[in-house]
């Protein structure tokens, strides 16, 4: 198991109602809105402005004052130097400008690891690694979640190796439940199938 620590500069905040588990970065968000991209357009704009490397992206319908459907976007750049390529993008697709917005970010602690996964099915087995971000909710606490884009690909991997169809969210339990107590999981398709036969 690979473990990578994934903190920034932090401040411990106990103040404005946040408890004392929560750690604080200074952050920033772009906000702008658009009216004039169709929806191919937006697939474009969507992906161009992933390819930059921003941390996250939401993009949620609304009507305008002029009662035109358009899309307001959120984007948080994940740091300065993502600011600008950003930009760059929302100027290539012809919106005329936006809103800077700097921000308190509240994170939990977390750490993120790298998994052994084993997928067994018909005397058959393919093995994978996973990335599995580990939150630490409070001493006791810990919570895990499992690399959505690492999920998808293990899911075609066993569909076309081990030829069983399984669903993103179906292992993702599966995982869950075994590697939130350890850092290899073994994973029996063969009692799923029988259960799905009964």
């Amino acid at each position: 198991m690979t473990e990578t620590s994934d903190r920034s500069p932090v401040t411990e905040n106990t103040t404005d109602g946040v408890d004392a588990g929560w750690n604080e970065t200074p952050g920033r968000l772009i906000l702008t809105q658009a009216d004039h991209l169709s929806g191919e357009e937006l697939g474009g704009f969507i992906e161009a402005l992933q390819e930059t490397g921003v941390s996250s992206l939401q993009v949620s319908p609304t009507v305008t004052k002029k009662n035109r459907p358009g899309q307001i976007i959120l984007i948080d750049p994940g740091g300065e130097d993502r600011t600008a390529p950003a930009a760059d993008v929302l100027a290539a697709y012809g919106l005329s400008g936006f809103h800077l917005i700097e921000t308190r970010h509240f994170h939990l602690s977390h750490s993120k690891t790298t998994a052994q996964v084993v997928v067994c099915h018909n005397g058959s087995k393919i093995k994978a690694e996973v990335d599995v971000k580990r939150l630490c909710q409070s001493s006791k606490s810990e919570s895990i979640r499992i690399e959505y884009d690492d999920l998808k690909h293990l899911c075609r991997r066993i569909e076309q190796e081990l030829e069983i169809p399984i669903a993103p969210p179906d292992l993702n339990r599966q995982l869950t439940a075994q590697l939130s107590r350890s850092s290899e999981a073994v994973i029996n398709l063969d009692r799923q199938a029988k259960n799905d036969e009964l």
